[in-house]
This record gives structure tokens, C-alpha cells and sequence, in this order.
């Protein structure tokens, strides 16, 4: 089987996410969609909100904001709109392990997410930067600052 490097073809046949994911950057909300530099937006092969996807089957977990897929790279990319400060550098890795644990049982073997971007709304406040990279760093997170600049 050839190596499919769009989400939706990815996907289990059963998983109920082949229908939620858009085309491009169409599963982001349109807050969100400047937090990708422009010259980055049309590497984005297809999207899925999975906050949305999983919202009703888990509403009290930590959800991960969007998975993308990044064509020209065959990877798929966990991207999520957060606050950036001190107190939710463990909510943003609580997301991230849920989201891995979700995904599992929709990806296809030998699929998985490859990057996971923390981009910030606004002002960034970590009272020690270098603690706080290294928090993500050991959790496979990265964070972005306030723009992401390059998908890879």
C-alpha cells in the first residue's frame, strides 16, 4: 500500500473523523487561522478540529485543537491555540497524551502524528523559558511563540 500523507486517507474506514476533516486549514476556526504565517497555510493538506471530534464522547478531558497533515512532508502535525503561561504547560501536555490515546483507534497502523506545535493566542509569560522548553521537550511538544512560522 502506498504511504498516504493526507488525515483522511490515514484514517480507519470505520473512524467517524474521515467525515469531519476539511480540505486545507477548513477545520480551523477563523481566530486560529492567523496563527499560521500565510506562506505556510497552503502546505496544509487537509485538517480535522479534533476538540470538536471528541468534545461529546470525552467533554471533561483535556482536547488537542487540530491535526493536520503536511503533504510535502508525509507528516501529520497536532497543532493547539493555548494561553502560554506557567499554569498550562500541563494542560497543553494533557492534551497531548489524550490526543495520542485517541487517535490510536482512528489512524491506521503505522500512522501517527509526528510534531505537536503549541502556538499562543497571546502574550507569552513563562516566568523561566528554558523549564518551561524543557517540560515540552520531554513531552514531544514544541512550543511556537505566537506565529507559526514553519510547518517543517
Amino acid at each position: 500500500m502506498a504511504r498516504q500523507t493526507h488525515l483522511k486517507a490515514a484514517l480507519n474506514e470505520e473512524s467517524r473523523l474521515r467525515d469531519l476533516v476539511m480540505a486545507g486549514m477548513g477545520a480551523f476556526a477563523k481566530v486560529d487561522l492567523r496563527l499560521i504565517a500565510p506562506d505556510q497555510r497552503t502546505r496544509i493538506g487537509d485538517s480535522l478540529d479534533l476538540d470538536a471530534a471528541s468534545k461529546d464522547e470525552y467533554p471533561q478531558a483535556n482536547r488537542w485543537d487540530y491535526i493536520v497533515s503536511i503533504p510535502d512532508l508525509e507528516e501529520f502535525v497536532g497543532i493547539e491555540p493555548h494561553s502560554a503561561k506557567d499554569s498550562e504547560i500541563s494542560v497543553v501536555i494533557a492534551k497531548r497524551k489524550h490526543a495520542t490515546q485517541y487517535l490510536r483507534k482512528h489512524l491506521q497502523d503505522g500512522y501517527r502524528v509526528t510534531r505537536w506545535l503549541w502556538v499562543s493566542h497571546g502574550k507569552v509569560s513563562f516566568s523561566k523559558m528554558d523549564k518551561a522548553r524543557r517540560s515540552l521537550d520531554q513531552n514531544g511538544i514544541a512550543f511556537e511563540g505566537r506565529i507559526l512560522h514553519h510547518l517543517g
